[in-house]
């Protein structure tokens, strides 16, 4: 079978790579990988991301043709197409679903990332995209996201498969490999808090798919970090569209960026913009993230780990709201001071993040590349012989982290510190942001929901048919 990997985004990788090695080492498979950009409306940022996806495909060993405009695929050239991310809008024309499904036998769709939102927009996006709608195979982590796509999805669930999530694979198996001797020396022995934040802060996600906590919550685990630099360290993972945001804001500018990195650093900040999360992962102690795919991904390494709500966000799925309930959230800085002094002091339940672990990942056992081949192949693959238990499998791989720290005095926080200019700049801006978001009036925030419901509900519809789409654009001028 000739199968084509169209890879959009370096963060993604892991997502796919158990199973093209599998496909490497089957002689039933002949992979090939397409790079189409990160994203076509974005020259800049898919400029940028192009570097650090061929740099980790070369690092991989991974074979690779890179799209160029006017390329498409030609009818029959692939026997199967496996997308990671669904959305249309992203990718040049000639790889939208519905082109490239008139081109290959069958589509098989694996997940870029891991489904906690709920609200109007992102069970569209999460459930409802064309891709999503029909593909002949989607590939699901687990028993509870296969129900939402059967609450959820247009067509239902027939199509979806619960086979885990290959980005577990990798994972367990960098457990064994990777090398994060650099960045274990960027952390210098401190205890380190490894924080995802959300791009949805801006003025135009108020009210709306607002997931992130970074104007309300940023500024202050800034200065937090830096007054205890000595004994922690924060490792910040921002989402890939956090720097887009704030030049889109206006809080920075994009030549302000290599200073901001310098003035990160100063402070005692590991910025991590690797293309794989993993190392970070490894050599964090704890986790703080806003709602998103980490909050699953994290309970593979059995640490701990907060999230970090908007009170005024889009609501959680179904699962999502059960793991946050059972592993902890906070909205304010007392609840996170409390969650870090919990982490400095120790030890952690390793029982009660066994179980979590248990409960919401219960195919992370290695496996899932091989069991994705066998249901191209097959459409119903006997598992049987491939799926070890997840307990033992992740027994094996996971860091139980049970031991307990020196007791150390409170963290410091409140007292006055001086930031250097462009961290201070965005600093005064994010608490701008969240002034003016409080300062509007509860009437002005309903009526702006239910108009961003309305808007919301016509754009996703119309993004359910790419021909009307395409003609808006053109009339755009887009």
């Amino acid at each position: 079978m000739k199968v084509v990997f169209l890879l959009q985004r370096p963060e993604a990788w892991d997502n796919v790579a158990s199973v093209w090695a599998k496909m490497v080492s089957d002689d039933r498979f002949s992979p090939a990988v397409l790079l189409l950009p990160y994203n076509i409306r974005d020259v800049r940022m898919s400029a940028e991301r192009a570097v650090l996806h061929r740099k980790l495909l070369v690092h991989h060993d991974v074979p690779f043709v890179e799209w160029e405009p006017g390329g498409e695929l030609e009818s029959g050239e692939f026997d199967v197409a496996i997308f990671t991310h669904p959305y249309d809008r992203e990718r040049p024309e000639a790889f939208w679903f519905a082109q490239v499904r008139r081109k290959v036998g069958k589509v098989v769709y694996i997940p870029y990332g891991l489904t906690v939102g709920a609200g109007a927009k992102n069970l569209r996006l999460q459930f409802a995209q064309p891709l999503q709608v029909g593909a002949d195979l989607v590939v699901a982590r687990s028993p509870g996201e296969k129900a939402m796509y059967a609450r959820y999805c247009p067509r239902g669930d027939a199509h979806v498969q619960v086979l885990g999530h290959p980005r577990f694979d990798a994972l367990l198996q960098a457990f064994k490999t990777i090398d994060a001797t650099e960045l274990s020396a960027r952390i210098g022995g401190r205890v380190a808090i490894l924080w995802n934040s959300h791009f949805s802060f801006g003025h135009r996600y108020s009210q709306s798919a607002n997931f992130s906590t970074f104007d309300l919550l940023g500024p202050e685990i800034f200065e937090l970090f830096a007054r205890n630099r000595e004994r922690l360290c924060l490792v910040w993972r921002p989402h890939p569209g956090l720097f887009p945001a704030l030049v889109e804001q206006q809080l920075i500018c994009w030549e302000e960026l290599p200073q901001l990195r310098a003035e990160l650093h100063e402070i005692g900040v590991v910025l991590d913009e690797a293309p794989s999360h993993l190392q970070s992962f490894l050599c964090s102690d704890a986790l703080l993230s806003d709602a998103g795919s980490f909050l699953f991904d994290y309970l593979a390494v059995q640490r701990p780990q907060l999230t970090l709500l908007n009170a005024e966000g889009e609501a959680l799925n179904e699962e999502a709201r059960a793991l946050v309930q059972a592993s902890g959230y906070a909205s304010d800085m007392a609840a996170l001071c409390h969650f870090l002094d919990t982490v400095v002091q120790g030890p952690v339940n390793a029982k009660h993040l066994a179980e979590l672990r248990a409960r919401f990942l219960p195919l992370a056992d290695g496996c899932s590349g091989q069991r994705v081949c066998e249901a191209i192949v097959s459409d119903r693959p006997d598992t049987s012989s491939t799926a070890r238990s997840a307990k033992h499998a992740l027994s094996e791989h996971g860091s139980e982290c049970g031991e307990a720290r020196p007791i150390a005095p409170p963290l410091r926080d409140g007292a006055a510190i001086v930031m250097p200019p462009v961290l201070s700049k965005l600093m005064v801006g994010l608490r701008q942001i969240r002034a003016e978001k409080q300062a509007q009036s509860r009437c002005r925030k309903l009526l702006r929901r239910r108009l961003n419901w309305m808007r919301t509900w016509v754009g996703e519809t119309i993004k359910q048919r790419p021909a009307l789409m395409a003609a808006i654009s053109r009339l755009r001028g887009i």
